[in-house]
């Protein structure tokens, strides 16, 4: 059967978390549930504090954790001054100055070809 090869799978060995409080110390490893669910509204209390900051609070708390993510390795890089960082927000940079050049540039030829048609 291959339900016990996966039932003895070594990614299943973990302690078991105790449902109910009990009389005495609880034995070293094993987490108490209420701790747990505790430790986990805090962390989506914080995502959800975060998104309301810098994303959008609406979103999954997949969609917050994969957005807060994505902002921490974004600011990672810009602290570290990373070269290839760097180099990037420098073409994005010269990209948006030839967008804006070349935007100035049609509306410089309509005005242009609407001169022409007024003349004519």
């Amino acid at each position: 059967m291959n339900s016990a090869q996966v039932l003895t799978h070594p990614a299943f060995d973990r302690p078991p978390v105790l449902n109910a409080r009990r009389h005495g110390p609880t034995p070293r490893g094993v987490p108490m549930l209420s701790t747990v669910r505790h430790s986990r509204r805090d962390d989506e209390a914080n995502l959800r504090a975060w998104a309301r900051e810098h994303a959008n609070a609406y979103w999954t708390l997949d969609q917050i954790r994969r957005a807060k993510q994505w902002s921490d390795a974004k600011d990672l890089l810009e602290k570290r001054n990373d070269a290839i960082w760097q180099e990037v927000e420098q073409l994005q940079e010269d990209a948006a100055a030839l967008l804006h050049e070349a935007s100035r540039l049609k509306c410089l030829l309509v005005e242009r070809q609407l001169g022409e048609l007024a003349h004519e």
